[in-house]
């Protein structure tokens, strides 16, 4: 089973390397697949200094934003790493270690719930999952109308993002990750249209 890294770039270049060159030395990583959504010209010819090694520059022709340009980066995967391969999807500008890459891999592997579809860790934002919104929800209790009326701060703020802070070393289960840092199953990725 192998560890793809996923990066999608937008004329984001010095965060793109600084991400690559901090985390491409780690055991836990296999591949990484730097996605670059057509940055301008001069920009995406930055980007080729780093690739090599274990490091692949997916060049697109046109950004079709981030869901497609993911996409594109977890289609080659899928076409270039067999299929036990687990996606590890991130931002530029975030930042992990190797053995946050070991424990979410670990998770994935023992996991027996095939309804599992996606992991990430706790951010240190605080924001790092959320409930699913409705209509009401949002007009209600996070727009800001219902908290001033009972005098409290939105229901993310007084439940979920406590519950994450105090969150130190089980799982919780959640509706909605941030795209920010995720992993997958490749076969999750496979079965579900994905992004």
């Amino acid at each position: 089973m192998r560890n793809i890294l996923i990066v999608l770039n937008y004329n984001s270049i010095s965060k793109t390397k600084k991400l690559i060159y901090s985390v491409r030395d780690y055991e836990s990583i296999d591949h990484i697949i730097v996605v670059d959504n057509a940055s301008t010209k001069d920009k995406s010819q930055d980007l080729k200094e780093i690739e090599g090694g274990k490091v692949t520059l997916l060049a697109l022709s046109e950004n079709k934003g981030y869901a497609a340009g993911n996409n594109a980066g977890i289609q080659f995967a899928i076409d270039h790493f067999g299929k036990d391969s687990v996606l590890f999807i991130t931002n530029p500008d975030v930042e992990f270690t190797n053995a946050t890459i070991e424990i979410i891999n670990e998770f994935m592997r023992k996991s027996k719930n095939k309804r599992i579809g996606a992991v990430a860790p706790r951010m240190h934002n605080g924001y790092s999952a959320w409930k699913f919104t409705t209509f009401y929800r949002n007009i209600f209790f996070e727009s800001g109308i219902m908290p001033r009326l009972i005098n409290t701060s939105s229901l993310y703020d007084r439940f979920y993002k406590k519950k994450l802070a105090k969150l130190q070393t089980s799982y919780l289960k959640v509706d909605v990750l941030s795209g920010a840092f995720f992993c997958s199953r490749r076969s999750s990725v496979y079965r579900n249209k994905f992004l």
